[in-house]
């Protein structure tokens, strides 16, 4: 397990047999369906999906480099403040701060993604 530029050293990363492990219990707990809506939500478009798109895209038409480090240093604030060892709790915190949203629907009403604050991991972990 490789340890992440965390403050206090926490392990940020599974080994693939931890994460084969929590698959396992996953499906020995909640059963195939469980396994199939987290797929689902792994490979369905977030939130924030626009945004790094038009920062690609600025990147690669325009030259514009500025656009994609604010958007990968965003990205890796919000990932750092998300604790995923608890898968549950970290899907609680994901959908409260809009993290599932669909990215077109989200960007007509205003909706973006949110840095997860204390209160809100808080409220998760009670």
């Amino acid at each position: 397990m490789r340890l992440s530029r965390a403050r206090e050293a926490v392990a940020r990363t599974l080994s693939k047999p931890e994460i084969e492990e929590r698959l396992d219990e996953l499906l020995r707990h909640s059963g195939e369906p469980a396994l199939q809506r987290l797929r689902d939500d792994a490979r369905d478009p977030t939130v924030y999906r626009n945004n790094y798109l038009m920062a690609l895209k600025a990147l690669s038409q325009n030259v514009v480099t500025g656009a994609l480090v604010r958007v990968i240093d965003f990205a890796q604030k919000y990932t750092a403040a998300v604790d995923f060892s608890d898968l549950d709790r970290a899907r609680l915190v994901l959908d409260r701060t809009h993290a599932f949203g669909d990215p077109n629907e989200a960007d007509g009403a205003g909706i973006r993604l949110a840095l997860p604050m204390p209160k809100v991991v808080s409220d998760v972990q009670h």
